[in-house]
């Protein structure tokens, strides 16, 4: 889909801003509309780079009353797919991180305006605590890494034990 194409998906709603921003600005940023994958010429001139990608993990679950929300985060997994496959031959890889809800700058109105959403999600984890952005830093730093080269089109859930798979 050319971002052209894919414009119209952002009507102004909460559900066209997600399904327009998650899969489509990392898409334009292929085509260097924008800054997502602007190191992506310099990869391709230098034979080696990394491209990490940020899902979710309702990937693998589905939440009711998200379905805008999956969706979207399930098109960065296929996008994720594809820029493995297409750029794999010229030695880049490309894999997305997976985490459960995360205490971050963007969450916080939303963990404020729903005090038993943090122990929800808690009480779904194997490890019983909220996630904070810390705990994705040795998942960004493995994929960025010469130790990952030969992992590409995957999705690492970094969850707390919410998805054992």
């Amino acid at each position: 889909m050319s971002v052209e194409a894919a414009e119209h998906i952002d009507d102004g709603t909460c559900t066209g801003r997600v399904l327009h921003d998650n899969p489509v600005n990392p898409i334009a940023g292929i085509d260097g509309d924008n800054e997502h994958l602007h190191s992506l010429p310099g990869m391709l001139d230098s034979g080696w780079g990394r491209i990490i990608n940020i899902t979710s993990n309702t990937v693998y679950s589905g939440l009711s009353e998200l379905s805008h929300y999956v969706a979207s985060k399930s098109g960065m997994v296929g996008l994720t797919r594809c820029l493995a496959s297409e750029f794999g031959g010229s030695g880049i890889t490309c894999n997305c991180v997976a985490p459960n809800l995360t205490r971050t700058e963007g969450t916080h109105d939303l963990l404020a305006q729903n005090p038993g959403l943090v122990d929800m999600v808690v009480a779904s984890q194997a490890i019983p605590r909220l996630q904070e952005t810390a705990d994705l830093l040795g998942a960004g730093r493995f994929l960025a890494s010469e130790d990952s080269g030969f992992r590409t089109g995957q999705t690492l859930a970094v969850d707390g034990g919410t998805i054992k798979r």
